[in-house]
């Protein structure tokens, strides 16, 4: 029996959720509610393809497609809403033999591009795996590049003693000085993370650098998923606000997602803010605190202190070769 693809239907769609919650790479982003404000924002159509062997689901692939120059091109995750990874998800492989799943995988990939090639025919492909993907070489297969790329997480379950003992001299430091300094660390509502976004979005332009995000994006997502799936942090100094950080959760896993700008004042406002985060995460029984991002070397020293694993995931593309422009518009974009 071969692994069949089709859109999600009606029931599939219902019990989405609870497949990204069953595989193995399943993430905040890939939750429907988030995908459909990702295809509001990024004025895209969403494409949810489902893998099935018999009744049981192999794999889930959700693709943002739409139109550049007059040329369909398809995003996982779509571009310039700065999601850091989405792609495939893997289902029910956990006990298969290896040759059974290779055999499998390869036909979920191949059958997905093959859908995609029949019904939209987009002549670009960019996807971002997730981290802890098990095999990006059907994708090699299918003739895309693969570019590696690396974040950084932080494993919460030694406990927080542990944790607080494993970070870097300065680290330890700069947090009992914040501390002392009189600095405070909220949980906001909407208007926190409007004035995170705010803040992270003048920083760039300071720099000359675009900021394509809105706020609503985060506020609708905020407004949709259940209570603490999306937490804005915000850190005070005798009551003026000096700093944020957006948080995201899903299953053992919290994700800092906006914010971490380099404050105006001489405190110490990050390493407050990521402490509390660890903190709160860590009492709440996740197991991972995901900086969402080990690619920029400056800002990597910094992550460096809180001791993380180095993790990679994968860029995933593919262009016919009259679309060599849109793949280097697209990089730019991004």
């Amino acid at each position: 029996m071969t692994v069949t693809i089709s859109l999600a239907d009606v029931a599939d769609q219902q019990r989405w959720n609870n497949y990204v919650a069953a595989s193995p790479q399943g993430t905040f982003f890939h939750q429907l509610e988030v995908l459909d404000v990702l295809a509001t924002h990024s004025q895209t159509d969403l494409t949810l393809l489902i893998g099935k062997k018999g009744n049981e689901v192999v794999g889930l692939l959700p693709m943002f497609v739409t139109s550049k120059f007059g040329i369909n091109v398809a995003f996982s995750p779509p571009p310039r809403l700065k999601v850091p990874y989405l792609g495939s998800l893997l289902l029910n492989s956990d006990d298969l033999r290896q040759r059974t799943f290779e055999d499998r995988h390869e036909e979920f990939v191949e059958g997905c591009f093959d859908y995609l090639h029949d019904t939209v025919r987009p002549r670009y492909f960019n996807i971002r795996s997730t981290v802890g993907y098990p095999d990006v070489r059907p994708y090699l297969w299918q003739d895309f590049e693969i570019l590696p790329r690396y974040t950084y997480q932080v494993d919460l379950t030694p406990g927080i003693e542990e944790l607080f003992a494993q970070f870097s001299s300065d680290a330890r430091y700069n947090i009992r000085k914040a501390t002392n300094q009189g600095i405070s660390v909220e949980i906001g509502g909407v208007e926190a993370i409007k004035r995170i976004i705010a803040q992270v979005s003048e920083r760039h332009h300071a720099q000359g650098k675009s900021f394509p995000v809105n706020a609503s994006l985060v506020t609708d997502l905020y407004n949709r998923l259940p209570a603490g799936s999306v937490l804005p942090y915000e850190a005070y100094l005798n009551g003026t606000y000096v700093g944020g950080n957006i948080v995201v959760s899903f299953g053992n896993t919290v994700c800092a997602w906006f914010g971490g700008v380099a404050p105006e004042v001489d405190v110490p406002v990050n390493e407050c803010l990521d402490w509390r985060i660890i903190t709160d995460a860590t009492n709440d029984g996740m197991e991972l605190y995901d900086f969402l991002g080990a690619n920029v070397r400056r800002i990597n020293r910094y992550k460096a202190k809180f001791n993380p694993e180095l993790r990679p995931y994968f860029n995933i593309e593919r262009a016919s070769p009259e679309m060599a422009v849109v793949a280097g518009v697209y990089k730019l974009l991004s």
